[in-house]
């Protein structure tokens, strides 16, 4: 059985511990010392990665632009028209929103959506793993820590769930470096095992979850510095272990009859809200919606009624998009202390393929919600015609992503700007006024 010895060096030492949630799916726990700071009150950042290569210009098609219907004869989505369900959702004179992204007009319609439909960075490539790396990096090269890591060393997490990778079992790279951060992929419930944490075969359920309850239920006597730090983060772990246990799959969001999927990303989202709402001091987080966005062929138009015309492509949008309403409701009560941005590594070639899909590109469309942000379209749009496209080929940008970010930072969670600089390292920032100071 695990001794305290064992115990200590977990707490102390800033490890890591992996556990079962459920019969399905591992949790991930890291540790960090909780006597460092509180978290910035009542404020969340989250940031949603869409990872493969998401079209822009086909979740928010420029239906005014010309050259966007000579680009894409067979792929484009047709101009607004209230009696075809088919056609784009009129955002503007100019913009306008794929069917299937229906459900995000409730929350445009209160001026809490902003889009930046040109957003990327510098030198990028066209590669999914480069891209990837460097935008969780912070710049273009090589490290080990990224924005939010290098964020939470100016700001040490003052709880176990100030920081949080949810939906995964890993540590995103946006979220590595030498501050530990929890990890939670939600499987069929929340009961946690401790079969990894026990010498031999057959231990009971919680029985670590119950020694650490022994062990810490009371600060020991005449107690050194290191006994009475390692009292106070077993403690502070426990608690949180009993707050992680009480949730489970009866949760029932504040969504107007609305629930989220089953998805990896609805139950992040769902796991997001709980804890949110517990009040843990949950303060930037990192997940991802994949729906198998790098669209290289049969990428065809129309919404959820072309059940023969990549149906599922459609569908999965469709369900992202409910979960994100699901979620802009649910939040109701902290809507104004609780911003997501969204992001894909690249966007994809203007004009379609000999496939009827897309390839690999350079800017996307970026969109944040909550109610700091500044709703509408933000940033201006480069133009699809030929003079207007990077190398010929590629939407040009108008965002560079970290400006995008580091404006969350500041304006939204208060993060000193002259941190900045160290958070986005090489960068230049520039505020775009895309945010809005949140209300307390």
């Amino acid at each position: 059985m695990t001794s305290r010895r064992q115990a200590l060096k977990v707490l102390l030492g800033g490890g890591a511990a992996t556990l079962a949630a459920g019969a399905q799916a591992p949790l991930q726990l890291n540790f960090a010392p909780s006597s460092a700071r509180a978290a910035t009150p009542g404020k969340t950042l989250i940031k949603v990665f869409l990872r493969g290569g998401a079209d822009g210009v086909n979740l928010f098609p420029p239906y005014a632009d010309s050259s966007y219907y000579d680009l894409r004869p067979n792929i484009a989505v047709e101009p607004p028209n209230g009696s075809d369900p088919d056609s784009a959702i009129r955002l503007d004179n100019f913009f306008g929103a794929h069917p299937a992204l229906a459900p995000l007009m409730e929350i445009w319609d209160d001026n809490n959506l902003g889009i930046m439909p040109a957003t990327h960075f510098p030198d990028a490539r066209r590669s999914h793993f480069d891209n990837q790396r460097w935008l969780e990096l912070g710049f273009v090269g090589t490290g080990a820590t990224g924005y939010f890591g290098r964020y939470l060393e100016q700001n040490p997490p003052a709880g176990l769930f100030q920081a949080l990778v949810a939906g995964r079992n890993g540590i995103t790279t946006s979220m590595r470096g030498p501050v530990p951060v929890t990890a939670i992929r939600r499987g069929s419930d929340f009961e946690i095992q401790d079969n990894l944490w026990c010498d031999g075969n057959g231990c009971a359920t919680n029985d670590y979850h119950t020694m650490l309850q022994r062990l810490f239920e009371e600060e020991p006597e005449n107690a050194s510095a290191v006994e009475s730090l390692a009292y106070l983060n077993g403690r502070d772990m426990s608690e949180k272990l009993n707050l992680f246990e009480s949730l489970d799959d009866d949760y029932v969001p504040d969504a107007g009859g609305l629930d989220y999927s089953n998805s990896s990303f609805g139950n992040g989202l769902r796991l997001i809200a709980q804890l949110i709402k517990a009040d843990v001091g949950l303060e930037v987080v990192a997940t991802d919606w994949n729906i198998g966005w790098d669209t290289h062929s049969n990428q065809l138009p129309g919404g959820t009624s072309h059940g023969d015309l990549n149906f599922r492509y459609h569908s999965r949008i469709n369900e992202g998009a409910n979960d994100m309403l699901t979620f802009y409701r649910d939040m109701s009560a902290f809507r104004n202390d609780v911003t997501i941005v969204f992001g894909s590594e690249f966007g994809r070639t203007a004009r379609q393929n000999g496939s009827r899909g897309t390839d690999h590109g350079f800017a996307a469309a970026w969109w944040a919600i909550g109610g700091a942000v500044n709703g509408g379209i933000q940033g201006a749009w480069p133009g699809l015609a030929d003079q207007q496209l990077e190398d010929g080929r590629f939407l040009a940008m108008s965002i560079d992503y970290r400006d995008l970010l580091g404006e969350a930072l500041t304006t939204f969670l208060g993060t000193p700007e002259a941190q900045l600089g160290t958070i986005f390292p090489n960068h230049q920032f520039t505020d775009n006024g895309l945010f809005s100071g949140a209300s307390v």
